[in-house]
Formats: C-alpha cells, sequence, structure tokens
C-alpha cells in the first residue's frame, strides 16, 4: 500500500485569540491521528491562513502538537503559496501528500495542484485519515 510522505493539516476555525483562555480544547482524536502518522514515519505539517499566528503558535504548543511537525506555514494569503513552500521545504512533489481542510475553496485550490486534499466537515478523525490514506493508495496504483 503506498504512503504519503507529507500529510498537512489546517487549523482549523478556531478562534486563535482563545490560546491564552482555559476553555481551549483539541478534538479528541488527533492524538491518535498524530501518533499514526508518526509510528507510519509520514511528515506532518501544518498549513493556515490566519492573521492570528501567534495565537495559532502558542495552541500548537500548547497541545504539544508543534513538536510533531516538519515544518509550519501559518499566515494570511493563498493556500497555493502555503503548498509551495511547503514544496520547497520538504523538497516532496505535491503527488506525495495529503491535505485535510473544513473550508472547500482550500480543497479546490489546493487539490488543483495534484495534493489529495480531504474535506474536514466535523473535525479531524481516525476515519477520515483512513480514508484519505486508501484513497492516496488507490490513486498511486492508477486508479481515480
Amino acid at each position: 500500500m503506498a504512503k504519503p510522505k507529507l500529510v498537512v493539516f489546517d487549523l482549523g476555525r478556531a478562534r486563535w485569540r482563545t490560546a491564552r483562555a482555559a476553555g481551549c480544547a483539541c478534538n479528541r482524536e488527533v492524538g491518535a491521528v498524530m501518533e499514526r502518522l508518526r509510528q507510519d514515519g509520514i511528515l506532518i505539517a501544518v498549513a493556515s491562513r490566519t492573521g492570528e499566528v501567534e495565537g495559532a503558535n502558542q495552541l500548537l504548543h500548547l497541545f504539544k502538537l508543534d513538536q510533531l511537525l516538519c515544518q509550519r506555514e501559518i499566515y494570511t494569503g493563498s493556500k497555493v503559496t502555503h503548498f509551495r513552500r511547503l514544496k520547497d521545504g520538504t523538497g516532496l512533489q505535491y503527488n506525495q501528500m495529503i491535505f485535510f481542510d473544513d473550508e472547500e475553496r482550500n480543497i479546490l485550490e489546493v487539490g488543483k495542484l495534484g495534493v489529495l486534499s480531504v474535506l474536514v466537515p466535523r473535525g479531524m478523525t481516525v476515519k477520515l485519515l483512513d480514508d484519505g490514506l486508501a484513497e492516496f493508495s488507490r490513486r498511486a496504483a492508477g486508479g481515480r
């Protein structure tokens, strides 16, 4: 089964100003998703279109996710720019990546680059990861 070299996550529609608040919560399946990728030797990155860069980085640190990332692209602007920088930073091709995001416009935009892009309607889950990995393997084998 073919596997991606890099999995990229958007940080979702979180309100990054809450990084200092006690009520922050991380999706309960994120830990299992990250551990699975780590065990499989798949690189992990973040691509987020936000002006709250400091807050986003604080949340990543708070939940100890920053330790797992090979690269962070967190700033306003097009996701195409985020992915060009990911490609340059990792040396990987777009067809070696999977992207998970909760905004359809980002899925469409990044998908045009050749990145397998998966819509995350209600938070990242292990099932979404499994489905994405299975689709990646199908595509690598020549299926659509």
